[in-house]
């Protein structure tokens, strides 16, 4: 587990790969002998910042050039 945080009044379990958080789901955690469940992200995404791009490149340019990376 990479971290913890609190968010909107939930802890978020960050971890660093996907196969590590299947079991989680599938199987729950046990917190002080009490067991939780643990639900997953329901549209799990990835954040790209850029910097210094020209305001004159429109945001549908960027993402395509992005799609085109895969």
């Amino acid at each position: 587990m990479k971290s913890a945080p609190r968010m909107n009044g939930a802890v978020v379990l960050v971890v660093d790969k996907v196969e590590q958080a299947n079991p989680l789901v599938e199987t729950g955690i046990s917190v002080g002998g009490r067991f939780e469940a643990v639900l997953p992200l329901m549209q799990p995404s990835t954040r790209v910042t850029l910097s210094n791009v020209y305001p004159f490149i429109s945001d549908e340019f960027l993402e395509t050039s992005l799609y085109d990376i895969k």
